[in-house]
């Protein structure tokens, strides 16, 4: 399993903690899907478990993910490589597809890219990301499927977070040295990346 992006609660323990991430299973029974899981109910389990339809990325090309998630009242959306893939609720943890957002997850103390961090950290496997990027609004499908087919066309309204990882450099956050990735968005999101390597490609 691979985590792509999450935010939780640090020090409670796998469900017990508010949380928020986006992530690719390759594990049996989940065969290569993408799922989004999120915020604790009374029992302790996500509210929010949807996963895409097996198979969703069964090759090792790259490939574009966008999550649309904003408290719609709907189903949260995945979009792979511009197609929206219908949602099912994932068999492990109960839950819906339901589109809840970060601040549902109320008690979420930290933002982590490729990790969980909850009573430790949790990384999974190694994986190549590119191009992250963060609005604080819905994107259309236009923009979704414009993004998709060049990702330099990405909107900059409502654009709060912008990862190219093209370089490490000293910004002078977190750990001293050349090891901070730059926030292309300008909202000084940067922080020394730990186990990173940059790939050019």
């Amino acid at each position: 399993s691979l985590v792509f992006f999450s935010l939780a609660q640090t020090g409670a323990t796998n469900f017990s903690a508010d949380q928020w991430y986006a992530g690719f299973r390759g594990d049996a029974p989940n065969q290569k899907q993408l799922q989004v899981v999120g915020v604790k109910n009374a029992t302790g389990h996500p509210t929010l478990d949807a996963f895409t339809p097996a198979n969703s990325i069964a090759d090792n090309n790259w490939h574009n993910v966008i999550i649309v998630s904003d408290n719609s009242g709907n189903d949260v959306e995945i979009y792979i490589d511009g197609s929206l893939k219908t949602m099912t609720i994932g068999t492990c943890c109960g839950g819906n597809t339901h589109d809840f957002f970060f601040n549902d997850a109320a008690n979420v103390d930290n933002a982590k890219i490729g990790v969980i961090l909850r009573d430790a950290f949790l990384d999974y496997s190694q994986f190549t990301m590119d191009d992250f990027c963060i609005w604080n609004r819905a994107l259309s499908i236009t923009e979704i499927q414009n993004i998709t087919t060049d990702p330099s066309t990405r909107p900059s309204s409502g654009l709060v977070v912008d990862y190219t990882f093209d370089k490490f450099e000293d910004l002078g956050i977190g750990n001293a040295g050349i090891n901070d990735i730059k926030d292309q968005a300008g909202s000084n999101h940067a922080d020394a990346v730990n186990g990173a390597q940059l790939v050019m490609h």
